[in-house]
């Protein structure tokens, strides 16, 4: 499987109201190998989302 598939589905899981539900529920769904990946491509949102944040602090 794709990493890009599961930050698709990370980004369209956030945009909802119950993300962590979701998010729980998709990873709850995946074999051994597809949990790792969707950990990985988690952790480059966590990541992204901080950059993010830190970049507006200086605004």
């Amino acid at each position: 499987m794709n990493l890009n598939k599961y930050i698709l589905k990370i980004d369209q899981d956030l945009n909802s109201p119950d993300a962590l539900l979701l998010l729980n529920t998709h990873y709850k769904q995946l074999n051994a190998q597809e949990k790792e990946l969707f950990i990985l491509a988690l952790m480059g949102k966590v990541i992204e989302l901080k950059t993010m944040i830190e970049a507006d602090k200086y605004r």
